[in-house]
Order: structure tokens, then sequence, then C-alpha cells
């Protein structure tokens, strides 16, 4: 009888990332670089883009490791729900245009996911960084349990599920703009899923000048919305302090290219890991 080969020497899981994209720019260059340059033997990314009129296909046609379809879409959410349809993996997660992996993130998580018992999802820090990838804030996952109080501790840029619990509470609501992944991590939650928290850096979130406000306190009631809808107790004081952060991070950019130093005294990462495309 055949010995089972050591965790180290098992062919490691295909890892699928899906990017949704409209008109992204130049930003997604760097997204398709992290991922490609991750050096993982098994790692399938697709964009799925809704229809850009920027050099988006010229970008992503001269990139032969990437899969892309292009077609109008209802939206981010839908975006990604036909990503992971047609993705292969074993193991999933989605990168927006203008976030990048860090190096070594795809191997961190495989070896992850090997752990015992298996995790259904892997969650990691993420650099939050300015327009100029200045570093303002390392987001780092907190205890999961802290969902339930109505916060978000998972960062989404640096968080990866298996394919099995994706069947089992997928697909992504595509009524949500800003807070999809929140609502995931609820559905996950509220099915038992294992969550695996790393002591390592996964991702990177830019943080840009053209964040305003508004749309922070748009993401802040959205994510309101779906505590409600799960049934759950939202604090509406942390959720609006997340969004004025973000906000606050940005002005702090924008007074930069000014040539004015402003501290972020006390910062915590926003939780708006979601919405740009």
């Amino acid at each position: 009888m055949s010995e089972r080969p050591a965790p180290d020497r098992e062919p490691l899981p295909r890892i699928s990332i899906v990017t949704p994209s409209l008109d992204p720019g130049p930003v997604l260059a760097t997204a398709l670089a992290s991922v490609r340059d991750q050096g993982y033997p098994d790692c399938e990314h697709w964009v799925i883009d809704g229809g850009s009129t920027d050099k988006t296909a010229e970008l992503v046609r001269g990139d032969p490791e990437v899969r892309w379809l292009s077609e109008p879409d209802r939206g981010q959410s839908d975006a990604l729900n036909k990503g992971f349809r047609l993705a292969t993996g074993a193991i999933l997660g989605w990168l927006n245009a203008d976030d990048a992996l860090l190096p070594g993130a795809l191997d961190r998580v495989a070896k992850a996911f090997r752990a015992d018992p298996t995790p259904d999802l892997v969650v990691g820090a993420c650099e939050v960084v300015d327009a100029a990838d200045r570093l303002l804030w390392v987001a780092r996952p907190g205890d999961v349990s802290r969902l339930d109080a109505g916060d978000n501790p998972i960062p989404q840029p640096a968080t990866f599920f298996s394919r099995a619990i994706w069947e089992r509470i997928g697909p992504l609501d595509e009524s949500l703009t800003y807070a999809m992944d929140l609502d995931l991590w609820l559905r996950a939650r509220r099915a038992g899923a294992r969550f695996r928290v790393l002591d390592a850096r996964l991702a990177r979130f830019q943080i840009r000048p053209g964040q305003a406000i508004q749309h922070e306190l748009d993401t802040a009631l959205e994510h309101l919305r779906v505590y409600r809808h799960r049934g759950r107790g939202p604090r509406l004081q942390g959720s609006l302090r997340a969004a004025f952060r973000v906000a606050q991070a940005g002005v702090r950019t924008g007074l930069r290219r000014l040539g004015v130093n402003v501290g972020l005294a006390g910062a915590t990462p926003g939780r708006r890991w979601s919405g740009g495309r």
C-alpha cells in the first residue's frame, strides 16, 4: 500500500484570482504584475471587465497568463460572480484593479489551507498605502467574532476562501455595491465556517484622493444595511468612524501633494475593502 505523500510534497492547489474592472487605467498593470510575479505554479487569474473604453483590453491581451472576459455587467458584484463561475481553482480570492498582492502571498495561502483542520477561509494582513504607495498603516485581521458585534475585522484583499465554502454560501449579493465582502463573511460565520488568521501581510490596498467623504459614508450606510439584513447588532459609531478614517487619509494624501505634512494620529484601518474596480 502506497503511503500518502508528505504535505510539503503534495501538489499545490490551484488558486483562482478574480479582478473586476471598468476603465481602471494604469493601476491595473500593477495588479496584474503582482499576481504574475508570485511565482506560484498553479494560479489562474481572471479579469472580468465591464466594457472598458481605456487601454484595458490592450493591457490584458498583452499578458498571456491572464484570462479575460469583457461584456456589460450589473456592477462589481455581478462581475465577481461571473468570475467565480468561470474559475476552476480550489482556492478563490478577488483583487480589485487598484490593489495588489504582496510577494509570496499565494504560497503562504496555499500552505495555510493545508492546516489540520482545513480552514474554509484564510485571512492575512493588508498594507494600506496612499496614492504614492507610501505606507499609512497595516490593517491586521482581528477576532472574527467581532463580526457579530457590528465590526468588520477582515481585510478583503488579504482574504481567500475555499471553493467548498463558496458553493455553500455564495454567490455575492448583487444588490450591494460596497459591502458584498462583509455580507459574505457574515454568511460564512453563520454557516460555521472555519477562519484561519495569519500573522503575515498578503496584500496592499490603496487609498485614492478621489475617495470622497460622501463615498465613504455611503459605504458605512451599506454596511449597516447588511447587518440589519443578517440580524446582527451594528455599531453606527464604529461604522462612521471607519469611514472617517479612510476619508481622513485621503485628505492627508492631498495635503502632502501640496507639501503639507499632516499626521494621522491613532489611525485605524478603514473597513471599506470593496468598491474599486
